[in-house]
């Protein structure tokens, strides 16, 4: 192996270990975010569906849905907010029966969009909960950076893999990871 095939390697493997440890940072926030009681469930996402963390969704079919229709949701009423010329942040509400549902894209730099599945008869959200997603704004992302599009869609099922494979709970300090094949 040449010094640059090592130097390469020595980079991807720090990339890897970086992008590791924003994913648990990110898992770790998302679970706050879940643990309110005014929050039944919580999804990031990137703008294309590919999730990052999740909480109170255990089924890989409800995830799927949730994420493909949520950035399509996204989509949908940012060109929305453009064509009535308020080219902000476009937050959508949803009102329903059984609780309310907000999708947020998170401000700049994040790239990413949290789904939150409320509790009938919650206000505006809790203070804690705001201070998070403002948190999780500036995390860089772990990311499924894909340049070829004929790969997207693997990088949407490598995530949703990754989404349901990882502990809804991280291990408590002191306990150790469980190994990949222990993951529940």
């Amino acid at each position: 192996m040449g010094a640059e095939d090592e130097t390469m390697t020595r980079g991807e493997a720090r990339a890897g270990e970086r992008r590791e440890e924003a994913s648990r940072f990110l898992r770790a926030l998302v679970e706050e975010v879940g643990e309110a009681v005014e929050v039944r469930k919580v999804v990031l996402l990137d703008r294309a569906g590919r999730v990052l963390a999740r909480h109170g969704v255990e089924d890989r079919a409800e995830l799927t849905r949730l994420a493909s229709l949520s950035a399509g949701l996204h989509a949908t009423s940012a060109r929305i907010a453009e064509l009535a010329e308020d080219p902000g942040r476009s937050v959508l509400h949803l009102e329903t029966d059984a609780g309310r549902i907000l999708l947020i894209p998170l401000p700049v730099p994040s790239t990413c969009l949290v789904l939150l599945v409320l509790q009938p008869e919650v206000g505006p959200l809790p203070e804690r909960v705001v201070q998070l997603l403002e948190e999780l704004a500036w995390v860089d992302s772990p990311g499924w950076t894909v340049t070829d599009p004929l790969r997207f869609e693997d990088s949407l099922t490598r995530s949703l893999d990754d989404a349901t494979t990882l502990p809804t709970a991280l291990p408590s300090e002191g306990e150790p990871d469980p190994a990949p094949g222990e993951r529940s």
